[in-house]
């Protein structure tokens, strides 16, 4: 980046003091007395109460002759703040009483003529016309001529040549043209502009990985060739790097010139990333205690557990493994592969394998192909395809549930403007999920088998805001509806539990159309860190299935608790107590968390 030209600030500063100390003793009393007033002689334009605020020291205040050098400056700085340049103080004079513990300051003030802005002239600009460079300015025509203002002005102006990618060019004052007219004089700022060549980024080096290989961190950075250099492509490239949650810190890159510049026109340069490797891989587990809901029955440890392998070889490459116990015989399994950046394009295909045992009722085999597209940092899109077969246990299963099979197809649309996505303080989260298919299942006792077509919508909506510094409000929607003319206890959604409906036992309820929300209030003691209060609340409707004895409900449920995560050694852990309705603290119930990377 070229060198930034500020403006010397236009005026100068003639100060000397008066007083009436007769020795070096009575200086020294001085020094360690107590201002007792301040008083200003000449000052029309500017009101003494203004001046005032503007001191560093004040009334009863040690008095210092550098304080009132000080204050000096801070009154002519004042005085430019209103447009009266020319300001100068041409004495301070102290006084103390008898004691010489109590000293008077007066400042005698000439305030000149205010100073305003008759036109603002441009030299050596060619790109852009001197109406483009005003537009971008604060200073203003027939205002006063403020020389912070101006300063500022520069800095305004060379980023507006940043934006455009032109990060060498250089703004200075060359001139400063003074016209005095009656009351006012007309000032007529000259700036010289260097516009320097137009930047064109042609390489990228990484700096700082060790495990990652080059290739995966230079796709995601997704540079175009001779890509137009801007500040905002720099943070862009800092985001879709960081999004990769590979590294523990990902810097803002550093642009450096290549000596093969093409021309006078143009420049070549390349930016340098500089990351840290972080923990690639990651460990998650739940434990719930569901306590007994009976004198004679008891208690039960319910559980998740995920491992996810996000870098395989610093490829990029990533597997996920997750077991759920829901109670004593309910269970699921699952096992997910990704590969990114399939035929060199921002898409990535899944591959994923679930098993789910419910109760003695069935066993569930679900198959998944997916792509998802990364149009931005932002937004991804993508399809589906599913292959759901479902197959009754021995026993029990067999005389209510008939055997199925279920091809579908998805779409599937994302969209993450979270500012961090492991303890986010601003921004939203939006994912919808819809699948349309074909359900076909096998005859069950006297009943024929059927072919139905079936619809399932999923989606998810979560914000986060600070209302005030340290404290977030999480606010999240859920929703999951299954449709079709046919609907049996394989098709329903679970609900309640650590991850959805807290206050209740894990897949307590069972519904084919569900909405809650989850309501949180942060109070953050750490950048991963925080304590909280939630509330949950949850419609439920529950189809009947005369087969198995269900009746159709509807119904609402809420839940609430207070929480807390901390960062530690071992990684995140997060521990809540809840109570859903009709609870009391006895059979409230205990979630505990622990993620970690590794």
């Amino acid at each position: 980046m070229s060198e930034k030209t500020s403006l010397v600030l236009l005026a100068s500063i003639c100060f000397w003091t008066a007083g009436s100390a007769a020795g070096e003793a009575d200086a020294q009393a001085r020094e360690s007395g107590t201002i007792r007033s301040v008083e200003f002689r000449g000052n029309r334009a500017v009101p003494e109460h203004s001046i005032l605020e503007s001191l560093p020291a004040g009334r009863g205040s040690l008095f210092s002759e550098e304080g009132v050098r000080s204050d000096s400056k801070s009154i002519l700085k004042r005085y430019q703040e209103e447009g009266y340049i020319d300001a100068r103080i041409d004495s301070a004079v102290t006084g103390a009483d008898s004691s010489g513990r109590q000293i008077a300051v007066i400042f005698y003030i000439t305030e000149g003529k205010l100073s305003v802005v008759q036109d603002i002239k441009f030299l050596g600009n060619a790109l852009f016309t001197n109406t483009e460079l005003l537009a971008s300015m604060t200073m203003r025509i027939g205002n006063r001529f403020v020389p912070a203002l101006l300063e500022k002005d520069i800095k305004t102006l060379l980023n507006f040549y940043d934006q455009k990618g032109y990060p060498l060019a250089k703004v200075s004052v060359l001139n400063l043209e003074r016209r005095p007219e009656n009351d006012v004089v007309q000032c007529i700022p000259v700036l010289r502009v260097k516009e320097g060549p137009l930047v064109l980024i042609k390489e990228i080096q990484v700096q700082g990985n060790t495990k990652t290989k080059d290739y995966v961190v230079l796709r995601e950075a997704r540079l175009k060739p001779e890509e137009l250099y801007t500040p905002e492509l720099l943070q862009k490239v800092r985001q879709r790097v960081e999004r990769l949650q590979l590294f523990s810190s990902v810097s803002v890159p550093d642009m450096y010139l290549l000596q093969n510049s093409d021309s006078e026109k143009t420049a070549a340069a390349g930016i340098a990333l500089r990351v840290a490797e972080g923990n690639q891989n990651s460990f998650d587990g739940i434990v719930g205690y569901v306590p007994a809901s009976s004198s004679g029955s008891e208690g039960y440890v319910t559980g998740m557990v995920s491992v996810a392998f996000r870098n395989l070889l610093g490829t990029g490459r990533k597997i996920s493994i997750r077991w759920y116990r829901q109670n004593q015989s309910s269970q699921e399994t699952e096992f997910h592969y990704t590969e990114p950046w399939v035929l060199s394009l921002p898409l990535d295909a899944n591959v994923g394998l679930i098993q789910r045992r419910y109760d003695s009722t069935y066993i569930k085999n679900s198959y998944t192909i997916s792509t998802e597209y990364m149009f931005n940092e932002l937004f991804k899109a993508g399809g589906s395809f599913f292959l759901d077969e479902v197959f009754p246990a021995s026993g029990y299963g067999q005389t209510v549930l008939a055997s199925s099979r279920t091809a579908a197809a998805g779409f599937l649309l994302q969209y993450d403007a979270r500012d961090n996505a492991v303890t986010p303080t601003n921004g939203i989260y939006y994912e919808s999920d819809y699948q349309t298919g074909i359900k076909t299942t096998g005859p069950l006792g006297n009943v024929n088998g059927s072919r139905n077509t079936t619809q399932r919508v999923i989606l998810d909506v979560s914000g986060y805001i600070a209302p005030v510094r340290g404290q977030v409000l999480a606010e999240e929607m859920h929703v999951r509806d299954f449709s079709a003319a046919s609907i049996d206890v394989s098709d329903l959604f679970q609900i309640g539990g650590a991850a959805t409906l807290r206050g209740y036992r894990e897949g307590q309820f069972l519904g084919s159309r569900i909405v809650w929300l989850n309501s949180e209030y942060r109070f953050l003691v750490a950048s991963r860190s925080f304590f909280y209060g939630f509330v949950d609340a949850a419609y439920i409707v529950q189809p009947a299935i005369r087969d198995i004895g269900m009746e159709g409900i509807e119904e609402g449920k809420v839940g609430y608790g207070i929480g807390v995560r901390f960062d530690s050694g071992i990684g995140l852990i997060g521990v809540c107590i809840a109570l859903g309705e009709g609870d009391t603290f006895s059979t409230a119930k205990l979630h505990f968390r622990l993620t970690n990377g590794f």
